[in-house]
C-alpha cells in the first residue's frame, strides 16, 4: 500500500468549491477566510493612502477637493485600524495555530468560530456601502458633535460596521479562552503552553472585556481615551519593538557562538526596558496630577463626560498597563541575574537561558502591541 492511501487528505482538499469553504467549520480554513478579507481589506485601506499622499506630493489640490481628501483620511482609518489592525493576528494566526499548539482538533465552537467570520463580513459590507455611497468624512473616530451635527457622509452607517466587527472580536476571543481552558491536550499545564498560546489568551481576554465595555459605554470611553498621552505611549512602542530587536540579536550572537555580542545585546534589551519604565513611570506621574489615576485611593478628579464609565476605562488602563509592566519588570530581573552569572555558566546553558528568556520577552512586547491600539488608538 502506497504512503499516500495512508495519508489522511489535507484541510485544502477535503473539500471543493465556494460551498465547502463558506459552510467549513474547519479553523484553518476559517483562518484563511480571514486573511483573504483582510487583505483585500489592507489593500482597499491603502489604496486610500496612496491617494492622500499624491495629493499631499504638490501644495495644490490639484488630484481631489478638500472634503474629498477628509473622506479618504476617514476611511483609510476606519478600514486599516477596524477592518485590518485589530483582528490581524488572533483572526489569521490565532485561528490556524492556537488549536494545533494546544493539542486540539479545533476551537472550543466551531461554528462560532465560523459565525464570527459572517459577523465581520456582515460589518464590513456596511463599511463598504458607506465607501460607496460617498464615504464619511469626520475621522474614523467619529466624534460628537461634528459626527453628528455637521457629518455630511454616511457616519451611521460606517460606525454601524465598526459596531457589529466588535461583535465578531469578542466571538473569537471567548473561543480562544474557553479553548484554552478546556481543549488543553493531557500534560499541557498552563506553565507548558507555548508563548503563542498565551499572548493568544491574553490578547482574547482583553479584547473581550475592552470592546465589551466599549460597546456598553463608547462615548464615555472615546471621551476618557483622549486623557492618555499618544505622544508618550507611541515613544514606549517604539522603545520596546526596538528591545525586542536586541533581542533577537542576542538569540542569534548566541546561537552563532559570539558571545561577547549576545551580553551586549542583553544589556541593550535591559536598559530598553527600563527606558520604557521610566517613560511609563512619567506617564502614570502626569496622570495622577491630571486626577484620572483611580488606584491607590488617589482622587479622581475627571472632568470629562459621564464620569462613572469613564473611571471605569481608565481603572482597565492602569489594570492592563501595570500588569504588562509586572511581566516586564519580571523579565529585566531574570536577564539581569543571567547577566550577572553570565561568566559561570558553560555556553549550553547560556544558549539555553538566552533563548528561554528571549520568548518570554517576545510575548511581553507581543502584549504591549495588542495594549497600545487598544487603549491608545482605538478612541481617538
Amino acid at each position: 500500500m502506497s504512503t499516500e492511501a495512508l495519508s489522511p487528505p489535507g484541510y485544502l482538499s477535503e473539500g471543493a468549491g465556494p460551498a465547502a469553504w463558506l459552510l467549513t467549520t474547519d479553523h484553518k480554513r476559517i483562518a484563511w477566510l480571514y486573511l483573504a478579507s483582510l487583505t483585500a481589506f489592507f489593500f482597499l485601506g491603502g489604496a486610500f493612502a496612496v491617494l492622500m499622499r499624491v495629493e499631499l506630493a504638490t501644495p495644490s489640490g490639484d488630484l481631489v477637493s478638500d472634503d474629498s481628501y477628509n473622506r479618504l483620511f476617514s476611511l483609510h482609518g476606519i478600514i486599516m485600524i477596524w477592518f485590518f489592525l485589530v483582528p490581524s493576528i488572533p483572526a489569521t494566526l490565532g485561528n490556524f495555530l492556537l488549536p494545533l499548539m494546544v493539542g486540539a482538533r479545533d476551537l472550543a465552537f466551531p461554528r462560532l468560530n465560523l459565525a464570527s467570520w459572517y459577523v465581520f463580513m456582515l460589518g464590513s459590507m456596511f463599511a463598504l456601502f458607506s465607501v460607496l455611497a460617498g464615504g464619511v468624512d469626520t475621522g474614523w473616530t467619529f466624534y460628537t458633535p461634528l459626527s453628528t451635527l455637521y457629518a455630511n457622509g454616511f457616519v451611521s452607517m460606517a460606525a454601524l460596521g465598526v459596531f457589529i466587527v466588535g461583535f465578531s472580536t469578542i466571538m473569537t476571543g471567548i473561543n480562544f479562552i474557553v479553548t484554552v481552558h478546556t481543549l488543553r491536550a493531557p500534560g499541557l499545564t498552563w506553565f507548558r503552553l507555548p508563548i503563542f498560546v498565551w499572548t493568544m489568551y491574553a490578547t482574547g481576554a482583553i479584547l473581550l472585556v475592552f470592546f465589551m465595555a466599549r460597546i456598553s459605554y463608547g462615548a464615555a470611553f472615546a471621551a476618557a481615551s483622549q486623557r492618555l498621552s499618544l505622544p508618550l505611549g507611541t515613544l514606549n512602542t517604539v522603545v520596546l519593538i526596538t528591545s525586542s530587536f536586541a533581542m533577537a540579536l542576542a538569540h542569534l550572537y548566541s546561537s552563532a557562538g559570539r558571545w561577547r555580542a549576545a551580553l551586549w545585546s542583553l544589556a541593550a534589551t535591559v536598559l530598553l526596558g527600563l527606558g520604557f519604565l521610566g517613560i511609563k513611570t512619567a506617564e502614570y506621574t502626569m496622570e495622577f496630577r491630571e486626577g484620572i489615576a483611580p488606584v491607590l485611593g488617589a482622587p479622581f478628579t475627571y472632568d470629562g463626560p459621564d464620569r462613572v464609565h469613564a473611571e471605569f476605562f481608565f481603572g482597565l488602563y492602569f489594570a492592563m498597563t501595570s500588569l504588562h509592566a509586572l511581566h516586564l519588570i519580571g523579565g529585566i530581573v531574570v536577564i539581569a541575574g543571567m547577566l550577572m552569572l553570565w561568566t559561570r555558566a558553560n555556553e549550553a546553558s547560556r544558549l539555553r537561558r538566552v533563548h528561554a528568556i528571549g520568548l518570554y520577552w517576545h510575548f511581553v512586547d507581543t502584549v504591549w502591541v495588542f495594549l497600545f491600539p487598544v487603549l491608545y488608538l482605538i478612541n481617538r
